[in-house]
């Protein structure tokens, strides 16, 4: 939940800013935030699937991530970027990683109360 919140306000500010020089500036944001998802990810992958299967797991989490997502990704996003500009564009991902924040907060509730 605290990586979404991470994306969600790297990509708010990218929608914001008009100095490039900031871009970098928010791109630092990306290496804490990119960092907490991929090792919490991993870490849940390895809880999530049985020890004789854990690389296929992975493996599978890896074609799913970067490939099925990125295609996904690439055209929606490029056709976002490219209908609707710079600022549309990061504003919806922004909701996307909003909605995320919201659904891993959800999930953690509804295995606390059990």
């Amino acid at each position: 939940m605290f990586a979404s919140i991470m994306y969600g306000l790297r990509l708010w500010f990218l929608s914001q800013i008009t100095d490039p020089s900031w871009v970098v500036a928010t791109q630092l944001m990306h290496s804490v935030s990119f960092g907490i998802y991929f090792s919490t990810a991993l870490r849940y992958i390895s809880q999530l699937i049985p020890d004789e299967f854990r690389a296929s797991g992975q493996a599978v989490y890896t074609i799913i991530w970067t490939g099925l997502a990125g295609i996904i990704s690439g055209v929606l996003g490029g056709f976002i970027y490219e209908s609707f500009g710079r600022a549309i564009y990061y504003q919806t991902a922004t909701g996307i990683a909003g909605a995320a924040a919201i659904g891993f907060l959800l999930y953690h509730f509804s295995r606390w109360n059990r």
